[in-house]
């Protein structure tokens, strides 16, 4: 490119009348360059890819030209080839064919290597090689001067350094990728491959001299054509037969080298497998070369893992400066024997600790021998397991130190203290000192303890106390000292004290572990809180993500969809929950392995928890078209004191396993009034019990549901999915109430799980809510599940309400023709006729109003669209999400029973209430805050609240501090606050605006949102003003039964 840019032809142009290099080829060069460049070091891959496409693309249009006699102008578009034009060359400045080729293949080779398609790169292989031979080809050509060459018009524009170039980049290319194509024979370790680099390039040198020399002796005239082709025969056979020659020997010295290595290398491995040791030899740069067989059963190491590694890498991190001394002296004391040519004995011995594969260290002696072989010298390492050896004496040395008791003899008559030579020692003086020993001892106990120990002392002789306690010493230099001292008094036949004996030892060490295992204790504590913090955020950072794909996944399958979108959002939405249920399950079991899960007792509604609970595993129940059944015993004590958490975690735990292994069928939740031991009042005891007809355990692996990460089987695991830790949480929180998991099962019939647990009961009473003044008497129930027929009809039988059971439509019918009903309760989802079939039939053929014959619809949430158009064309009352509660149903019927006067239809319809349709009044006054620093779960809550309350006005805040001015700026009705956010947490805005309110004599209610998952999150929001807590993902579902709670009319 320069030469063209500067006008300096020999750069174009090797020499004159050959064809010269286009701009265009120099360019084209350049991008190559730089791509192969990319390519080998890894990096700038998009850039490379921009380059490559765009030498591509140049290479390509002049490929077209050439082929469809074409000019674009891309030829001279940087600088004019005015020789071309001056020659008359019809497109001047144009590369030739053969070079265009060249750049397109090896532009190609480039993309496939870069694709990583193992045949992708062998084909890139053969394309470089094309080019190679090309240019080979161009550069043998120009070098032989051959005439016909100019004839060749497909390659006679290539220029001399063109060809050169590609040949030099086709190597590079293949260079690249040295484990395909012909590359490979030349880049082996093979002996084929040494074979090939050794005589490669000497036979490719001595072809082409030996070619040329002969043409030009036959352009000289010199020779005859017939005779110089003979001479080229002939001398091409001399030298095929001199590299034969060269090659035979080449071989057969490497055979007898061989040979000779394995024998040495059988001979060695005699040698060391004999020994007792585990032995290696080491070569002289320090690497292991071979090893016996004992270092396989004593350090796990196999000879070919052993291979190229050092003896350092045997001897543990904190022994290496010690074995590098000993390495060191050894190396000196070889050097020293051969300076004064002394017999070469080279042996030394260390004791050392070694270190297995597995880890575990070990007591070693190790032995170093060296000695002269062919390859130089050789050093042997012997290692001597010495565990047994050095446990002993550390046992000895163990009882001696323990055996250090000093025994003291106080006589109480002559006010003497007597002290053995250990008590001496103990103290830090000797016996020929002139002090008396109790002087001694009470100026070496520490200031700070003798009028203690004194005292104690004292206590001890008077009979008040007993002496035994710990005090420290300080030595003559200073070092400071713990000693245990006992002592018992003797006493004559008067009860006087005569005598005390007793005795001291040194418990320095003692202490220091003490000490040492405080501050561990100390790290321990601290290490667990910060785990326990990064569990935390983790959580947070994990759920916040999880939080946006399942609200809006939750949003999009209640839009209209195809089959296709449906099934893969629902996949989504599943895969991102069981996700979620992952997460919640490992920080749980962390906690609990860990000892941080402590039971927080508040008083809670059974009813309202179970069916919160129904709640979290309806939806997927609802999509297994599975009947999910609430049976609660009118007995059971409605208030309690419980741990409302953790009580809904074994609950869901139990009900999610049911839901996941059952295909068809149904899921029941009973709560059944046990009696309590001694009939206590204040005690509540329950059975809970969770029924599924799902797959049922085997009997012999009943014992492996309840371990840690089991389940049945991993075939279990592979089609459920799921940790496998759900029933070992739940038997862990059981375990803190005193109570334990218990299951029967059948295989192919279905399980039951069960447990019995006593909580204190709440003197609350159940608000009585209506008082069932109604004129309903006799109910028809329609229902093609027995269980929930039988349930339904002991919740009416609580109300005085005779029942009639149906198991579907067809007897409903039947039943309404012969008898008279106030009330038709009809489950949706039936054989035969489904239950919307069955009210059009009442209201259509029967003609009976929705005044004269009021009729409530069950249904799951999965039908609210299809429930809702019914409820206007059929004039249903009420319609209801199964499972329904005794409570509900209670309220339901008072409704019912009161409506008494007729109403118009819109009137009517306005007041039948569904569990799709929010029960708040007055939406178009209700203001909602909304404080939430991720644009995701912003423009997630934006979305579910506008379809919960489509008319309320809605505040979008991004941190505390802006939700603090909102406040005061926008009196909204409902603050929903998440906990993490910039500028000021939602604890922190929570505080500031409890402080405003104490001052306006308000209270508004606020909600915690929080992706975090740490012990007492919940319990942290309330106790900061918050009114309740919702934890990430946040559903239509969930907020809506808030919003219920906290801005019902």
């Amino acid at each position: 490119m320069l030469g063209w840019l500067l006008g300096i032809e020999v750069l174009t142009q090797v020499l004159p009348d050959l064809p010269t290099m286009k701009f265009n080829t120099a360019f084209s060069f350049f991008l190559l360059a730089c791509v192969i460049f990319c390519t080998q070091e890894k990096r700038c891959f998009k850039i490379s890819q921009v380059l490559n496409f765009l030498l591509l693309a140049l290479t390509l249009t002049t490929l077209l030209q050439d082929i469809g006699s074409l000019n674009f102008g891309i030829d001279q578009l940087i600088t004019l080839d005015q020789r071309g034009i001056d020659r008359g060359n019809p497109t001047p400045g144009r590369m030739s064919m053969a070079t265009s080729l060249s750049f397109i293949l090896l532009s190609i080779s480039l993309m496939l290597i870069r694709s990583g398609n193992k045949k992708a790169r062998k084909l890139a292989s053969y394309f470089t090689l094309l080019v190679v031979l090309t240019a080979f080809f161009a550069i043998i050509a120009f070098i032989y001067q051959v005439p016909t060459f100019n004839k060749i018009t497909f390659i006679s524009s290539m220029a001399i350094h063109t060809a050169i170039g590609f040949l030099i980049s086709g190597m590079a290319i293949s260079l690249i990728i040295p484990k395909y194509g012909i590359t490979e024979l030349f880049t082996s370790k093979r002996l084929g491959s040494f074979m090939i680099r050794k005589l490669f390039f000497q036979l490719l040198l001595a072809i082409v001299l030996v070619s040329y020399l002969t043409l030009w002796a036959f352009r000289k005239g010199y020779f005859a054509a017939d005779f110089s082709i003979s001479l080229v025969a002939v001398l091409l056979i001399f030298v095929s037969v001199l590299m034969l020659m060269f090659v035979a020997t080449t071989i057969n010295r490497i055979d007898r080298e061989k040979r000779a290595a394995q024998q040495e290398l059988q001979a060695i491995q005699l040698y060391l497998n004999a020994t007792p040791d585990p032995l290696i030899v080491v070569n002289k740069k320090g690497a292991i070369e071979v090893a016996n067989q004992l270092m396989t059963s004593v350090f796990g190491y196999t000879s070919e893992e052993l291979e190229g590694k050092t003896m350092t890498s045997l001897i543990p991190q904190r022994f290496h400066a010690k074995h590098r001394e000993h390495l060191q002296t050894y190396l000196e004391q070889i050097d020293s024997e051969k300076r004064n040519k002394k017999k070469q004995h080279g042996s030394t011995v260390i004791e050392v600790f070694a270190v297995k594969k597995n880890g575990e260290e070990f007591p070693v002696e190790m032995t170093l021998n060296s000695t002269r072989t062919a390859n130089g010298f050789i050093t042997i390492a012997a290692f001597r397991d010495i565990s047994r050896r050095v446990n002993a004496e550390n046992k000895l040395q163990t009882a001696l130190e323990a055996s250090i008791v000093g025994i003291w003899d106080f006589d109480l008559v002559n006010n003497q203290l007597h002290w053995d030579e250990t008590m001496y020692r103990l103290y830090g003086s000797s016996s020929s000192t002139e002090q008396s020993n109790y002087e001694l001892w009470k100026s070496r106990v520490h200031e700070d303890d003798v009028d203690e120990i004194e005292t104690l002392l004292q206590a001890a002789i008077a009979g008040n106390a007993h002496y035994d306690t710990n005090f420290r010493v300080i030595w003559p230099d200073g070092s400071l000292h713990y000693i245990m001292a006992k002592g018992t008094v003797y006493r004559d036949e008067n009860n006087k004290p005569v005598r005390m004996l007793g005795t001291n030892w040194d418990v320095t060490e003692q202490k220091a572990l003490e000490s040492s295992l405080v501050e561990a204790r100390r790290k321990a504590e601290q290490a667990s809180k910060s785990k326990s913090e990064f569990l935390a955020n983790m959580s947070h950072e994990i759920r916040t993500p999880l939080n946006g794909i399942i609200g809006f996944t939750d949003l999009l399958m209640k839009t209209p969809l195809t089959e296709s979108q449906d099934e893969y959002l629902r996949n989504v939405n599943i895969s991102a929950n069981l996700l979620l249920d992952v997460i919640n399950d490992i920080l749980d079991f962390s906690k609990i392995e860990a000892g941080k899960i402590e039971l927080h007792w508040e008083e809670i509604d059974i009813y309202e928890l179970c069916e919160q609970t129904i709640d979290i595993v309806r939806h997927q129940a609802d999509q297994k078209k599975l009947e999910v059944l609430l049976n609660i015993d009118p007995n059971v004590k409605r208030y309690i004191y419980a741990d409302p958490v953790r009580l809904r975690q074994i609950l869901t735990n139990l009900l999610a396993n049911a839901v996941k292994f059952t295909k068809k069928g149904e899921v029941e939740l009973k709560i059944e009034s046990q009696k309590c031991p001694g009939n206590q009042e204040s005690k509540a005891c329950f059975l809970f019990k969770v029924r599924d007809t799902g797959i049922g355990i085997a009997a012999n692996k009943m014992h492996k549901i309840f371990g840690a990460f089991d389940q049945e089987d991993t075939s279990t695991t592979r089609k459920y999915g799921g940790t496998g830790l759900g029933l070992t949480i739940s038997n862990k929180l059981l375990a803190l109430m005193d109570s334990r998991l218990q299951v029967k099962s059948e295989l192919h019939k279905g399980s039951e799980f069960y447990f019995e647990v006593e909580f204190d009961a709440s003197d609350r009473k159940p608000s009585q809510k209506g008082n069932l003044d109604h004129h309903i008497r006799k109910a028809l129930v329609v229902d093609d599940n027995q269980r929930n027929r039988q349930i339904l009809e002991g919740m009416l039988a609580t109300m005085d309400i005779e029942t009639v059971l149906a198991a579907n439509g067809i007897e409903a019918i039947n039943l309404l023709k012969n008898q008279q009903f106030d009330l038709a309760i009809v489950d949706y989802n039936m054989p035969y006729m489904s239950g919307t079939d069955v009210i059009k039939y009442f209201r259509k053929t029967l003609n009976l109003t929705s005044e004269e014959f009021p009729i409530m619809l069950l249904h799951s949430t999965s039908e609210d669209a299809v429930i809702v158009q019914a409820t206007r064309d059929y004039e249903i009352n009420y319609t209801a999400t199964k499972p329904i509660n005794s409570d509900r149903l209670k309220n339901i019927i008072d409704k019912l029973g009161k409506e008494v006067a007729p109403k118009t239809e819109n009137e009517h319809f306005s007041e039948a209430v569904s569990e799709n349709k929010s029960t708040i009044a007055s939406e178009e006054n209700i203001t909602v805050l909304v404080a939430e620093d991720n644009p995701v779960n912003q423009l997630l809550a934006r979305e579910i609240l506008g379809k919960v309350v489509p008319n309320a006005r809605l505040f979008m805040v991004e941190n505390g501090l802006e939700a603090v001015e909102a406040y005061q700026s926008e009196k909204p009705d409902l603050i929903f606050m998440d906990i993490q956010m910039p500028e000021m947490n939602g604890l922190e805005a929570t505080r500031e605006i409890r402080k405003i309110e104490e001052t306006l004599k308000v209270h508004i209610p606020i909600i915690a949102f929080t992706a975090r998952a740490l012990k007492g999150e919940r319990e942290t929001c309330l106790a900061n003003g918050m009114d309740d807590y919702l934890s990430k993902p946040i559903v239509l579902e969930k907020l809506k039964t808030v919003l219920d709670h906290y801005l019902v009319s």
